[in-house]
């Protein structure tokens, strides 16, 4: 039996990214597993939210500690990638990496804070908005059919 959101009891295990993180300890088998923080996931709403043009951009980057957040059109869901080290470029006073439309840099984090920051926000977040102007969108709507 799935565990239900009435099952879950939230336990504070510390500072994670500038903000609380919590373990989740669910229903009675007692499994456990990690919530984000819910002020990263506020961030990065806010950043996917305002992702309303194609095209790359040039963000900036540390050396460690961070990971890509990726939307998948086919999958309708956000997914965690690691970035390619020998992609970081020097852009003056900062490191810098180019990411795509469907990409948002996340840095300060651990692997395990983004793959459930990606699993969050793939059930309670926002699509990406391109989401809505791609072919698999409108598929799955009706709004496009092939013969």
């Amino acid at each position: 039996m799935a565990a239900k959101l009435t099952d879950v009891l939230a336990i504070p295990i510390g500072l994670a990214a500038g903000a609380l993180a919590l373990k989740l300890v669910v229903g009675a088998g007692g499994s456990l597993g990690v919530l984000p923080s819910m002020s990263l996931v506020d961030v990065l709403s806010s950043k996917i939210r305002a992702r309303l043009s194609y095209g790359t951009r040039l963000v900036k980057v540390k050396k460690r500690g961070c990971y890509l957040l990726r939307w998948s059109n086919s999958g309708r869901d956000w997914y965690p990638a690691r970035i390619h080290h020998a992609a970081i470029r020097e852009g003056g006073p900062h490191l810098q990496y180019e990411v795509d439309a469907n990409e948002i840099m996340v840095c300060d984090t651990t692997k395990k804070e983004i793959q459930a920051v990606a699993e969050y926000l793939t059930e309670h977040g926002p699509e990406l908005p391109l989401y809505g102007r791609s072919t698999e969108a409108r598929v799955r709507s009706g709004k496009l059919k092939f013969s």
